[in-house]
């Protein structure tokens, strides 16, 4: 038996959220290519940000995608490269000396970004563990959600 469900798009904030997070995601991944250093650690944060920005796409229809055990993997992959990356920019931030040179600039708009990337974060989140509807379609159990 083949349910067919279509739950509703997420609201118009989330979708107008879309374009940072894409533009963000194209800024992010440019700088990052033409930095040159790290290429494995690069290419393999640049792949998760791509399998994350899917996600996000996913969220925003409301369309289950993969299966949900592979969402839960990809969250707690994502959560310790995020990790990684505030433990970083934290260290960066501690040592800096806040002179108004670029580096301390850097620093500050890296914090920005930070906080501007929780939504997303947080829809990946969503999608994972807290979206009981999405997945019960996947399975066919409309009726249980």
């Amino acid at each position: 038996m083949s349910v067919k469900a279509n739950l509703p798009s997420r609201h118009i904030f989330w979708w107008a959220y879309s374009l940072y997070v894409l533009l963000g995601f194209t800024v992010g991944s440019y700088l990052m290519i033409v930095s040159g250093s790290y290429p494995v650690a690069k290419w393999l944060s640049i792949s998760l940000d791509a399998i994350g920005l899917f996600c996000f796409y996913c969220f925003l229809k409301q369309k289950p995608s993969f299966t949900r055990g592979f969402w839960i993997l990809f969250s707690i992959i994502y959560t310790i490269k995020s990790a990684i990356g505030l433990a970083i920019l934290t260290s960066a931030a501690i040592h800096t000396t806040w002179d108004g040179s670029n580096f301390s600039h850097i620093v500050l708009m890296d914090f920005v970004v930070a906080i501007l990337d929780m939504p997303f974060f947080i829809a990946i989140i969503l999608y994972t563990f807290d979206s009981k509807k999405i997945w019960a379609i996947s399975r066919g159990e409309m009726a249980n959600a």
